[in-house]
């Protein structure tokens, strides 16, 4: 494909047309900093971080922001196995998969902090007695921040 220069046109073209949007001025000057908390975001069928509805008010609400320029972070849960994908048996029953989602296969990378380390946010769950850090990762979807958290601990960072 690299040496298909059609095909490599047409890919310069669109990467140029996205660079164009995220670095276009906004639409409305001085719009406050506004941050939307939601647990699920719809921005792309690839970032499988929704199941319906909300997810997708959610994810239109980010883009309509994105589109407008306003500055918006959205801060929600970055699910590594997403929601499941339905597939159904030889007999008719209904199977789900949860494939894994590798964040480094999206457009997405790990927040750090000042000090150049990942961003560690501890959350204390005094219901289930333990503290978990949850790393921080960052999409680049569209104009807006949008900082998933992830939401299965690690073993060297959670202590029952």
């Amino acid at each position: 494909m690299l040496n298909d220069r059609p095909f490599q046109k047409e890919v310069d073209r669109i990467y140029e047309a996205f660079q164009a949007y995220l670095n276009s001025p906004p639409r409305l000057e001085d719009a406050p900093r506004t941050v939307y908390f939601c647990m699920e975001y719809g921005l792309h069928e690839s970032l499988p971080f929704y199941a319906g509805g909300l997810g997708v008010l959610a994810g239109d609400h980010i883009k309509a922001a994105s589109d407008l320029g306003i500055p918006m972070t959205a801060v929600g849960l970055f699910l590594r196995e997403g929601y499941f994908r339905q597939r159904f048996d030889h007999s008719g029953w209904q199977l789900a998969d949860y494939p894994a989602m590798d964040p480094l296969d999206h457009p997405m990378s790990l927040v750090h902090g000042p000090d150049g380390y990942p961003l560690v946010i501890t959350v204390h769950l005094a219901v289930s007695h333990f503290t978990c850090e949850p790393g921080s990762w960052k999409s680049a979807a569209c104009r807006c921040t949008c900082s998933m958290r992830r939401s299965t601990p690690t073993p060297s960072r959670c202590a029952s």
